[in-house]
Formats: structure tokens, C-alpha cells, sequence
């Protein structure tokens, strides 16, 4: 486990010399390290047409979710497919495939594919918006609801035990009114329910990322601000196991929060967290950019100040439980002109992961997802050519023995036969699903606030105020007076007013989470009777 750069650097010395002193290297056909995953039934084409933007393993499966169509020519297998390490096949069967939109997480359990997106009608069912599960014969709607259960973008999935958590951009998901951004559905029924306590404050913004260490503490990360109106709860919390929803540290700064903007990529190890942000100096630490650790009680930096230059975003995050891989957007990070969109932390500096065969990083454009199979690396974006093989279009993957050295155990034989080891297999094995969601792409433009109509009635003493915003999908934040900022939706209702005046504003944010830096004001007044 990751629990420190000290103990780490012991770990990957003991693991340089292996067992009898054996290292034995692999290395991929890629001239820059990384090898394309098949093609699309014509030798010499792309291993995908589109985007991939979601990756997870189940019993040493690869399952690919993104816009893509006939993975390996199969026409069933558009935007999701599997591979298993030598050819493509379809998780539907032809004819019920997810026909639009993308598949941005994916989550496999019990024989049963999860997958959540920006899609609708999944295998043609109407119900099945945003997020949809196939049971072997069918996609089918998930989450109890009374009709689609999601009326916005599904972006990230996590199972803790028999709950499957589903994060996003929505907005009372299920019917829920405190359902935004955040629902819990139980995996034995469907039924769907709250994943806050505080009904009146729930998530403010998206929810990009998920993840679930080995206490079964929920994290998520994202675009939010004072979840449960904890102040210092923005865009990253805890749930652990049977509690509420806690803040993860304190940074100091205006918004007393550790990490100041999005968080895009999460994962755990043991059960400490790691968080990759847009953010510099997580809780105040100058080291801390971009990629930090939380140890259940405080941040610590995870590598060298300013490795990654400042406008960097990782979307993605995973470990082998000895090493750490990112993946997003950055360039030449530390100086190396290698270290483009994807690198790795060995418990003392962070290094490249290949190149594209000419001395520059392995890729251009932005990586969305990593996974681990073994000792091999995938990674789905929005990307062509990775590691310099024309072929590797979307997704690929490098064998980590190319810069790693694992240990190779070496094994003495004694004269006369030896018997044949038996393995035993402890019952009921539980692999547990691994999620790499893939947020979309940075927005730093904020939504303009619109006030449309203010109603206030004197004889009443209440006052109704409609808004709305440029951006479709925003949420709102409203104050009264000096009151407390809550989130509203329009339209909002004052009642019991006092006589005097009065201050309404309300303030825009989009699904990015940018927030509009003039919100909307309408002063009136209620008279004495």
C-alpha cells in the first residue's frame, strides 16, 4: 500500500531484486512501449473509430465504454465491448446495442454490466436513460422510478457491498428531490434512495468521480460546495461506512476547503485515497498539485512541487498497490518532453509512461480512464497513435514490466519428480469491479444569471422569484438578506416576510461548476399593514 514515499521507495527496492535475484522484462510491440487492442474486423485498422471513455475489470476482463461502434467489426459491440487480452466481443447481443450517445463509467457485478452515459433508449427500452444495466438478454432501466430515473448525464460508478452509487450531472434522480448529482440503488431490488442525510443541502454541482477504500468509506469527487452545508466540504467528501458525509481536511484559503476546484479522478489504496484535481497546493501544501494523498485524517503531497505545470487536469487514477498512474491533460511534465497525458509515481518521483517512439509523450490528446489487468496497462481517450503504433487509436495498453521491475520468483528443482502444486481456491471468490470514470472536458466559462419575475404580494407578505440560466443543466444557490446560501430551484418562495427591506440574490452554476461572478439582485420592500 501506498502509505508514504519512504515506505514505498523500500518496497520497490525489495521488488527491483525479486526473489533469487530474477527480472525479467517484456516489451510491448509499440515503438514507443504501447500496443493497439485488435481491430475492427480489416487488418491494419484502428483498434476503435471513436472515443473511449470508460474502462473496468471484472475476472480478468477488459470492458471499453465510450462513442465508439462495431469494436473488432462486431456490429453489437457499440460503445461498450469487451476484450480479453486477444479479441474484441459485444456485452449485448445484435440489435439491443446502446445506439447513441457515450458510455462514461462502467460497473460489473453479480453477471450483470452497468454502464452510465449520456445516452438514451438503451437496447431500445425507454426507460433506460443515463444509466442502464444489461442482465444477459436485455438493457433494462435501473434504480426504482416511477419512469427514467436520470434526467442528465450518468458520469461515474461505485459499488460499496449491495449499494451501486451513481454520480453525475442530474438533478432529483428517481424522483428524489435531494437525489442531484448522487443516488444510491440497491443492487438486490433496484430501489433507489438518498445518499445524503441532510436532505435540505445535497450535492451543489456534478459528481465526476467515485471511489471506495478497503473500510468501505465512499469518496466523491467533483464540482460541489458545502455538501450537507459543511464549508469546507467542495469538491471532495467522505462517506464512511455507516455515517454521513464528512469534509476532507482544510486548506485556509477563501473557501477554508482542501481542494479549491474540481476533482476529475479518484482511487484508493488500502484506505488511504488519492485525488487528481485541476487544484494546486491541496490543503495549503506547495508540493500538492494536482495529485494528492488523504490518509483518513490529513493531505500529503504525492511527488515534487510543480512536476505537473499548472494547467493540468487528471481525469483518471490507479494503482497496482506499489505504483501510481495518472492520466489527463498536461504536457512535459517535470521538463521531460516524454511526460505528455500519462505518467507513474514509484514512491519517489513521478516518471513517463513511454513515449510515441520519437522522444515525445506517448499521445496527443486527453486521457479519460486507466485500468489494470495483471502487470498491463489500458488507457481509453480521445487520442490516436499512442506510443507511436498507428493502430492504437482511443485505447491501449503497455506492459509495466517495460519500466518496472517486477519480481520473477525462480524456482530450484530437487532430483527426482516433483508433484504438481494444487491450488486452492477460497469459496465464493468477490473480485471487486473497478470504476474509472471520465468526466468531460474542463468548462471555465461561467453561466449568466437570469431573474425573469419577482411576485411579491403585500397582503401575503411573501414573495416567488423565477431565474433561470444561459447554460442548461445549472443549478442555483439563493440568499435572503444575510441569510445562508442554499441551493433553490425556480421557482422560489419566501413566506412570512417581515415588514421592511429586503434582498434577494440569486447565483448560477453550471454543470462544470463555475459559478456566475454577478448573480442576479432584486431589492423590494414589504409595507406594515
Amino acid at each position: 500500500m501506498l502509505m508514504g514515499t519512504r515506505r514505498l521507495a523500500c518496497l520497490l527496492a525489495a521488488s527491483a531484486v525479486g526473489i533469487g535475484g530474477a527480472v525479467t522484462l517484456a516489451w510491448a510491440s509499440g515503438p514507443g512501449g504501447w500496443d493497439h487492442l485488435g481491430d475492427r474486423g480489416t487488418p491494419g485498422s484502428d483498434s476503435l473509430d471513436l472515443v473511449a471513455a470508460a474502462l473496468a475489470v471484472s475476472a480478468g476482463v477488459l470492458y471499453v465504454g465510450g462513442e465508439f461502434t462495431d469494436a473488432g467489426g462486431i456490429p453489437a459491440a457499440d460503445r461498450i465491448a469487451k476484450w480479453n487480452g486477444g479479441s474484441w466481443s459485444a456485452v449485448s447481443s445484435a440489435g439491443s446495442q446502446i445506439s447513441n450517445g457515450r458510455v462514461s463509467a462502467i460497473a460489473v457485478h453479480g453477471g450483470k454490466v452497468y454502464a452510465g452515459g449520456n445516452f438514451v433508449n438503451a437496447g431500445g427500452n425507454a426507460n433506460a436513460d443515463f444509466l442502464a444495466v444489461w442482465d444477459g438478454a436485455s438493457w433494462q432501466p435501473f434504480c426504482t422510478a416511477a419512469g427514467p430515473a436520470f434526467t442528465g448525464n450518468v458520469t461515474s460508478l461505485q459499488i460499496v457491498g449491495q449499494v451501486l452509487y451513481v454520480g453525475g450531472e442530474f438533478l432529483n434522480a428517481a424522483g428524489i428531490a435531494s437525489a442531484d448529482s448522487l443516488l444510491a440503488c440497491n443492487l438486490t431490488d433496484g430501489a433507489s434512495s438518498s445518499a445524503v442525510a441532510d436532505p435540505a443541502h445535497p450535492f451543489s454541482g456534478p459528481v465526476y468521480a467515485l471511489a471506495a477504500d478497503s473500510a468501505g468509506t465512499l469518496y466523491a469527487g467533483g464540482g460541489f460546495t458545502n455538501l450537507q452545508d459543511i464549508p469546507e466540504a467542495d469538491n471532495v467528501a467522505a462517506l464512511p461506512a455507516g455515517g454521513t458525509w464528512q469534509a476532507m481536511g482544510t486548506g485556509g484559503g477563501a473557501c477554508d476547503c482542501a481542494v479549491s476546484t474540481f476533482v476529475r479522478g479518484l482511487t484508493t489504496i488500502g484506505t488511504d485515497a488519492y485525488i487528481g484535481t485541476d487544484a494546486n497546493d491541496v490543503a495549503g501544501i506547495s508540493q500538492a498539485d494536482h495529485v494528492a494523498r488523504w490518509d483518513g485524517s490529513a493531505w500529503s503531497a504525492v511527488g515534487a512541487e510543480a512536476w505537473f505545470p499548472a494547467a493540468t487536469s487528471i481525469y483518471a487514477l490507479t494503482s497496482d498497490g506499489s505504483h501510481l498512474f495518472a492520466t489527463g491533460t498536461f504536457l512535459n511534465a517535470g521538463g521531460d518532453a516524454r511526460a505528455d497525458n500519462a505518467a507513474f509515481f514509484d514512491g519517489t518521483a513521478w516518471h513517463p509512461i513511454g513515449s510515441d517512439g520519437a522522444g515525445n509523450g506517448p499521445w496527443s490528446g486527453t486521457g479519460l480512464a486507466l485500468a489494470l489487468v495483471d502487470r498491463q496497462l489500458y488507457a481509453a481517450g480521445s487520442f490516436t497513435s499512442a506510443g507511436g503504433d498507428a493502430q492504437a487509436h482511443s485505447v491501449a495498453s503497455f506492459g509495466l514490466s517495460q519500466i518496472i521491475a517486477y519480481p520473477t520468483p525462480t524456482v530450484t528443482q530437487g532430483p527426482g519428480p516433483q508433484p504438481t502444486p494444487t491450488v486452492t481456491q477460497a469459496p465464493n471468490p468477490q473480485p471487486t469491479p473497478t470504476v474509472t470514470p471520465a468526466p468531460p472536458a474542463a468548462d471555465t466559462t461561467p453561466p449568466a444569471t437570469k431573474l425573469r419575475a419577482a411576485q411579491i404580494s403585500q397582503a401575503q407578505r411573501k414573495a416567488t422569484f423565477r431565474f433561470a440560466s444561459g447554460e442548461p443543466g445549472s443549478t442555483f444557490a439563493c440568499t435572503l438578506d444575510a441569510g445562508k446560501r442554499r441551493a433553490c430551484t425556480s421557482p422560489k418562495t419566501y413566506k412570512k416576510l417581515k415588514p421592511g427591506a429586503h434582498v434577494f440574490r440569486v447565483q448560477a452554476r453550471d454543470r462544470a461548476g463555475n459559478r456566475d461572478a454577478t448573480p442576479a439582485v432584486k431589492r423590494f420592500k414589504i409595507r406594515r399593514r
